[in-house]
């Protein structure tokens, strides 16, 4: 990157790396401090074969030797010469910025694709996220998967069925947060949205009478012990990732047993260790997944494993 130009000069290769399929978070909740290069000119360089010549149809000689059959370090006229040709182009940012962090330049993905840019292609799905496809013939949206965006889909119909404050898009912005966590930390996300829906309905903000906080009604002298403030507890997100790490480690300590982990997030593990704890709060979280299952079904959107 020339800065004092503001150039940046790309070349187009065959990639060292290919089939790579991997889920991106969009962002952590952070702002991300970036330098900004308005007005950057981005040339891409690639290399191309020009051939010298034509082909011509053969032809034989007096001596009846066609003219492809030449003497061996001479070149014949009906052959074609392909040498190698660096062409340059310029690519239209459409007014969008070039951002730099840490040395990494990134670019809008938009620029990219199409004949305009490196001829990638991108396809987005609101319930999914953007695929893109960086292979010429493959088109992005081969790496979609119906079944994964209906489920999403349903996943977020469900919280707006019992928290009409939702939007669309707020929804499925949950949802994100949801099997984000779960894959963290190696639980099912219809178990924390389970939680989450018996606990406070989806609501971030809910205040127990217990003194319980947050979408997963944490407790505060809980939260303390892993440093997380009242403030903390009552964001969505964070509530979440408490709920799943705290959840996933009751489980495994009872070697799996759902029943077990439940009451234990709920009445301690000293309750669940004496034998002394009620099973009525597991039975309703198990009944809550169960109705999120036949929500899904029932209403077309599928488990999201077909």
């Amino acid at each position: 990157m020339d800065f004092e130009s503001r150039t940046l000069k790309l070349l187009k290769t065959e990639p060292t790396l290919t089939n790579i399929s991997d889920k991106w978070k969009k962002n952590n909740k952070e702002d991300v401090l970036t330098q900004v290069l308005n007005d950057a000119t981005i040339l891409v360089y690639e290399l191309e074969s020009k051939k010298l010549g034509e082909e011509k149809d053969a032809q034989t000689s007096d001596g009846g030797v066609t003219a492809s059959q030449v003497t061996e370090g001479t070149v014949s006229d009906d052959e074609v010469i392909e040498v190698p040709e660096l062409s340059v182009r310029e690519i239209n940012m459409e007014d969008l910025p070039v951002l730099i962090k840490d040395k990494v330049i990134y670019l809008p993905i938009r620029v990219m694709t199409g004949d305009g840019g490196l001829g990638w292609d991108a396809y987005f799905d609101s319930y999914t996220g953007i695929y893109v496809s960086t292979k010429d013939g493959v088109p992005a949206k081969s790496y979609w998967k119906e079944s994964e965006s209906k489920y999403n889909k349903g996943l977020a119909s469900y919280i707006m069925k019992y928290n009409g404050s939702y939007s669309t898009g707020k929804a499925q912005e949950l949802v994100q947060i949801f099997e984000e966590a779960a894959k963290t930390y190696n639980i099912d996300e219809k178990i924390l949205m389970a939680v989450a829906h018996k606990e406070s309905t989806f609501n971030p903000t809910a205040r127990g009478s217990s003194g319980s906080l947050g979408m997963m009604q944490v407790m505060p002298s809980t939260g303390a012990r892993y440093g997380l403030s009242t403030d903390q507890l009552l964001d969505a997100e964070i509530s979440i990732n408490f709920g799943a790490m705290y959840l996933s480690e009751r489980i495994d300590a009872y070697g799996g047993d759902l029943v077990k982990g439940f009451s234990a997030y709920n009445q301690g593990s000293v309750a669940v260790n004496r034998g002394s704890y009620s099973t009525r709060y597991a039975s309703r979280i198990i009944g809550a997944v169960d109705s999120i299952n036949t929500y899904l079904t029932t209403n077309g959107y599928g488990l999201g494993n077909e």
